[in-house]
């Protein structure tokens, strides 16, 4: 008798495929858009020929600065101090100011360094009536700050800088005695020289708003 055995089942060989290497690509950061900033700010001055003891001026200002550029921006401002001068004499200014910033990192860096220079002026009210001077300044300044941008879309920003100045009176002086010279003045009678140059810093802390 001969018994026939069935054939063996056929063997399958299953292949995996290759594993697939998946490369991830960082997000592409927004492209720069420009940038139009309304801000407030409050500010204290002071001046090289005041002393510190108890001298100084306190006050607030507007400003816009106008990021039309990945690293650089403009700020016009326009501010109003008040406060005591030199010898504690009543002291008013209203300054003016156009800057060039320089801003290095990515413009929606939460926290932005900078620098600014640029030119300056002020109108400033010293003394009392009828003893009363109004000297008007035109200078330079330059100094460093920093940004705290807030929220997803960085359109509020919280700042603060420190900025040096120096600036020559343009007007005459008025001839009285009387009138307060803010320490520009040294001497008395013919031996009285004065100076129409001065420096001084100023610290600013405030909030713009962009769009």
């Amino acid at each position: 008798v001969v018994v026939v055995a069935p054939a063996p089942p056929p063997v399958v060989v299953v292949q995996k495929p290759p594993p697939q290497s998946v490369i991830k690509t960082p997000p592409l950061r927004p492209p720069f858009e420009k940038q139009f900033g309304f801000g407030l700010r409050l500010n204290w001055g002071f001046h090289g020929h005041e002393h510190m003891y108890g001298e100084g001026m306190g006050g607030g200002g507007l400003l816009l600065r106008m990021r039309l550029l990945p690293h650089f921006a403009t700020e016009i401002g326009l501010d109003a101090y008040g406060g005591e001068g030199y010898d504690g004499a009543k002291r008013v200014e209203v300054p003016f100011s156009l800057g060039l910033m320089w801003m290095p990192m990515y413009y929606l860096t939460r926290v932005q360094f900078y620098t600014i220079g640029g030119l300056g002026g002020a109108w400033a009210h010293v003394g009392e009536d009828p003893h009363v001077d109004k000297p008007f300044y035109l200078g330079a300044f330059i100094g460093a700050g920093f940004e705290l941008k807030l929220g997803v879309k960085r359109r509020l920003a919280l700042f603060t800088d420190l900025r040096g100045f120096i600036r020559k009176r343009l007007n005459d002086r008025p001839e009285s005695t009387l009138v307060p010279d803010g320490g520009s003045c040294k001497g008395s009678g013919e031996l009285k020289e004065c100076t129409d140059w001065e420096g001084g810093v100023t610290w600013s802390i405030g909030i713009v708003a962009y769009f």
